[in-house]
């Protein structure tokens, strides 16, 4: 009798080691499956339509991303201007600096002045001036 009793002991020892085992297992599994490759959500249309994507579609426009591949006004923005004393005046468009004769592909900086500057694209002359939210005066 004693042999079956220390046997049935051993027995549920195991069994709740086994027990304590597999649910430790499987609560790490169930933990790191977001890790797994290819186990990241997705909505499978099967052919209908996505709810998730909206109805109405808006056309982006897209716009060059450096000066050197302007070719319409329209793409330019003038951010500032900075006038020295020496004569020697410089302009932000599209966050690139720039200074009097300069040429940046099609682009030819003519004149710049306090508000505005001329420029040239592809031979053809435009003006682009400062807007009063844009202009800030220094010391004031």
């Amino acid at each position: 009798m004693y042999i079956y009793t220390s046997f049935a002991k051993i027995i549920g020892a195991m069994n709740k080691k086994i027990v304590y085992t597999a649910v430790l297992v499987i609560a790490v599994a169930a933990a790191s499956s977001h890790l797994l490759p290819g186990s990241i959500f997705g909505y499978d249309s099967e052919g209908r339509r996505d709810p998730f994507v909206s109805l109405i579609v808006q056309e982006k426009k897209t716009r060059p991303s450096s000066l050197e591949e302007m070719v319409a006004i329209e793409d330019l923005i003038l951010e500032g201007i900075a006038i020295s004393p020496s004569g020697k005046n410089v302009a932000i468009l599209n966050g690139r600096m720039v200074k009097e004769k300069d040429r940046i592909g099609a682009i030819q900086i003519k004149k710049i002045s306090k508000k505005n500057i001329e420029l040239s694209i592809n031979g053809k002359d435009y003006g682009l001036s400062l807007t009063k939210e844009e202009s800030v005066k220094v010391g004031e």
